[in-house]
């Protein structure tokens, strides 16, 4: 079943910010790029490294609930990582959420491109990315196909559960390249 948009800016409002990170390297994977998601406690400002014909682009991520928007102080912020990096050739702030109308403008005069929830979802829907890759795997083997079976809204009873959660475990492990086991 297709998903829409909306549908698609809800999921990832759901993402905690480091998931978050991880779908907007996917999103710019897609295109082409060679990504690498930063560690939190060293990346000055730039979550996801995205290469690709020489071209280095520092995309800061930034995973917002519905309502809230991203102002011109960010974006100000954001755009000394051109000054911080000499290999940098183009900053991006990627949002789940909106930018303000000054922060729009902000971006345009110091060259920031800005990249909001409407636009990520319509990328990730063109790219085909699904957001349930980015489910996290911290849960129960049962928890987990819950919540599998909910992001994907599909309905389930016990039975199904019990029977769907350890195929669900070992496919979402190998999906996700994560190197765990919930299940012996």
């Amino acid at each position: 079943m297709p998903s829409s948009v909306a549908h698609t800016k809800g999921q990832m409002r759901e993402l905690s910010p480091y998931e978050f990170e991880k779908f907007v390297a996917e999103v710019w994977s897609a295109q082409g790029f060679a990504t690498t998601v930063r560690q939190q406690s060293r990346d000055r400002g730039i979550d996801v490294e995205a290469r690709q014909d020489g071209v280095t682009l520092a995309i800061q991520a930034k995973q917002y609930g519905e309502g809230n928007t991203v102002g011109s102080q960010e974006v100000r912020n954001y755009a000394t990582l051109y000054q911080q990096n000499v290999t940098i050739d183009r900053v991006i702030i990627v949002t789940s959420a909106e930018f303000t109308t000054p922060a729009e403008t902000l971006g345009r005069d110091l060259d920031v491109e800005l990249v909001d929830g409407t636009q990520l979802a319509e990328l990730a829907l063109e790219y085909k990315i699904p957001i349930t890759n980015f489910v996290k795997l911290t849960e129960s083997p049962l928890a987990n196909a819950v919540k599998v079976a909910d992001r994907l809204r599909i309905p389930y009873n016990d039975h199904f559960v019990k029977a769907w959660a350890k195929e669900v475990d070992i496919a979402l492990s190998e999906l996700l390249d994560f190197d765990i086991r919930l299940v012996d």
